[in-house]
């Protein structure tokens, strides 16, 4: 078997199905990926997305919360890469970079 590259790793993580880090090409797993996550506070991740852009993982943050942003929000996350206020119960957004053996690593635990 031929193992994923850069691009079918991340189609597979997309899709939710299921990957090894055995299955995919070393230089693939050194990788950068950008990955948000948005939760409720005091909970796990409600909703979570890999881009390869940061700029992009900023984009799909600013759609899930379309109209309902608090004041301040795409300036604190294009700033800090976290936006929520949780004392006012919004959700709480965060981006942050990794490489795609780390978020590998991450599913295989919560598995």
């Amino acid at each position: 078997m031929n193992k994923l590259t850069f691009d079918q790793a991340l189609e597979r993580i997309g899709d939710e199905r299921s990957i090894e880090r055995a299955d995919v090409l070393a230089s693939a797993l050194k990788r950068k990926i950008w990955c948000g996550s948005w939760h409720a506070p005091g909970c796990m991740s409600d909703h979570n997305w890999t881009c390869e852009t940061r700029a992009g993982c900023i984009d799909v943050a600013i759609q899930l919360y379309a109209e309902d942003a608090p004041r301040g929000f795409i300036s604190a996350l294009k700033r800090d890469g976290i936006a929520g206020t949780d004392a006012q119960g919004y959700y709480r957004v965060s981006i942050e970079r990794n490489t795609l053996a780390d978020i590998l690593y991450e599913r295989a635990r919560r598995l």
